[in-house]
């Protein structure tokens, strides 16, 4: 496939890869190769690995110079590494994979073949299966699109990964964004362009192990329910609600036994409960409010969400 003067940017963070990263870029320069594109770059941004993936890529970069790296200068995330690598990318269409290899590059032809054909703004791309994954983390992975897809306006497919591809007009409007917590599906959703979704089988990791946890996915949620939805609002609304329910009911539960047959429920027992209660339901909501206001403390601050160490090949 030769693709018309258009450039080709791939973007893939590093962590800890150096047992795949020298095959990763093999395989990916020879399919890129086969695909007779003539311009195109390949962008790896290292979120402060500590092993030896620094010096690895610095020697494929003295080869090629169409390899780049980014050095971030401490371990900012995933999505911090790939926004960073979309921010510094040149080309008309943008493809996110990951280098841990589980993201087949023998599938990019394939992808790129059905994105120009259906004249597409945004690729994504869900796992067939989830080989590999834990029991707990395939269940609340689960949990977690399906409540995307019902709680938010954010499209975003069923077991969606980062192996995607998009275009300029996309990546215009995701720097639009504003976002200090970020992450990238749900902005790739807000944006309404037109999409579709590839299936892919995910490929086994070819050395380490992989640092994507059920911890890092609960974080991940936790981040998209606060910036991509009102539920924690509604939450602390129905708490109100209830406790306001629940201290109504019990009030005219204890004045028609009273009343009816002379029974006065001991006032210590009711105390106690009625305080454990009502003291839940106030620290979960000032825990709901506190989450806000440091989300908006963290805007105001407009710190970077990452720190460039290193740049090479970058132009």
């Amino acid at each position: 496939m030769i693709m018309d003067p258009t450039d080709l940017s791939i973007i893939s963070p590093v962590y800890n890869e150096a047992g795949n990263i020298e095959l990763f870029l093999s395989r990916l320069l020879s399919i890129l190769n086969s695909m007779q594109i003539n311009h195109f770059e390949i962008i790896l941004v290292d979120d402060a690995s500590t092993d030896q993936s620094v010096p690895i890529i610095k020697k494929h970069l003295e080869m090629d110079s169409r390899i780049k790296l980014i050095c971030f200068s401490r371990n900012f995330g995933q999505q911090s590494a790939l926004f960073a690598g979309i921010l510094k990318s040149r080309g008309t269409i943008i493809i996110n994979m990951d280098s841990d290899l589980q993201h087949p590059v023998e599938e990019i032809p394939l992808m790129l073949s059905l994105f120009k054909k259906q004249n597409l703004d945004i690729l994504f791309t869900s796992k067939k299966d989830k080989k590999g994954q834990t029991f707990f983390l395939r269940i609340f992975s689960g949990l977690f699109y399906k409540m995307m897809g019902f709680m938010t306006d954010c499209k975003i497919p069923l077991d969606a990964s980062d192996f995607r591809i998009f275009n300029n007009k996309v990546k215009q409007f995701l720097l639009d964004f504003h976002e200090f917590h970020i992450y990238i599906p749900a902005l790739l959703g807000l944006t309404g362009f037109k999409s579709d979704v590839y299936l892919y089988e995910v490929s086994q990791r070819f050395a380490g192990k992989s640092s994507f946890s059920l911890r890092s996915l609960f974080l991940l949620a936790v981040n998209a329910l606060f910036s991509f939805t009102h539920i924690p609002v509604k939450i602390s609304i129905f708490l109100g609600f209830l406790s306001l329910l629940i201290s109504t009911g019990y009030t005219l539960f204890t004045i028609f036994k009273w009343l009816i047959y002379g029974v006065v429920i001991p006032g210590y027992i009711t105390l106690i409960l009625f305080i454990l209660f009502f003291n839940s339901v106030i620290l979960i909501n000032l825990g709901l409010i506190n989450e806000y206001v440091f989300r908006i403390f963290s805007l105001i601050q407009n710190r970077p969400n990452y720190i460039i160490s290193e740049e090479y090949n970058i132009k």
